[in-house]
């Protein structure tokens, strides 16, 4: 029994170390169903009929997380706090709320691309993108070591004072 919950692991540890750069898992064959999401936007894919306990999947969480390290950037409440500049439209209307952009970071750690997910308009979008592209370099990610591409979601808030 033991082996069989091992095999099942190390065939979603494979698929997730299968995926490319940027997060993205391989698309499952037709045979197989998603049973566990490992965090962030990957899921993992195993064979119908594989027997998946509570503790197999605790335990490749915890592989998977020693196996990859999400990007990291040291105080960016405080970087967005004080590089942050508020649109005047937005200040007129007294528009409140929050941007949400998805970050391509590149393996040295640089924005490569800021997408707006969740926008609040009035110049809101363009300020969050333009502070998101003038950051520095972030901590890369990193998958068994080696600093790869990664992606990461930001929410900018824009509260009137």
């Amino acid at each position: 029994m033991h082996l069989v919950r091992c095999s099942a692991l190390l065939i979603a540890l494979f698929l997730l170390n299968a995926s490319d750069a940027v997060g993205q898992t391989a698309a499952p064959a037709a045979d197989t169903e998603m049973v566990a999401a490992a965090g962030g936007s990957q899921s993992l894919y195993l064979s119908a009929g594989d027997p998946v306990t509570r503790r197999a999947l605790r335990a490749n969480r915890m592989i998977a997380s020693a196996a990859f390290r999400p990007a990291s950037f040291a105080n960016l409440g405080t970087y967005v706090n004080s590089h942050l500049t508020y649109p005047e439209l937005a200040q007129k209307n007294y528009r409140e709320g929050e941007v949400r952009l998805r970050l391509h970071l590149s393996a040295e750690g640089h924005v490569q691309k800021a997408t707006v997910v969740d926008g609040l308009g009035l110049g809101c979008d363009e300020a969050a993108v333009q502070l998101a592209m003038a950051m520095p370099a972030w901590t890369p990610a990193t998958r068994h070591g080696v600093p790869v591409e990664s992606m990461a979601d930001l929410a900018i808030h824009f509260r009137l004072r």
